[in-house]
């Protein structure tokens, strides 16, 4: 990712800080500190793959999603609510491997 949008990212997942609970009005959990920290220092030892989307995770973290260009493939790497991170891949719709991955 360029750094702008490293820094465009950074600053995204500070913005997550601001979620209250409840912030899908389904009674989704705050995004933890732990998370947005371990997130934020997870975006720069990537910063040198494509900018992810990221999103809040219903449990109180941060996810970055990345996809495919045929869209086939799809890869989350998640830190939750206690900072703790996780990658799954789903190909063909189909988890890839039954148990999270680490990075």
């Amino acid at each position: 990712m360029t750094p702008s949008e490293l820094r465009a990212g950074l600053a995204g997942i500070r913005r997550l800080a601001s979620l209250g609970d409840g912030w899908d009005s389904y009674g989704a959990a705050r995004i933890s500190p732990e998370a947005i920290e371990a997130a934020q220092r997870g975006l720069v030892e990537i910063s040198d793959l494509p900018k992810p989307w990221i999103v809040p995770s219903p449990e109180g973290g941060v996810v970055f999603t990345y996809e495919s260009d045929s869209d086939d493939a799809t890869m989350h790497i998640e830190y939750d609510v206690n900072g703790e991170l996780q990658v799954l891949v789903w190909a063909d719709d189909e988890p890839v491997d039954q148990e999270p991955a680490e990075l």
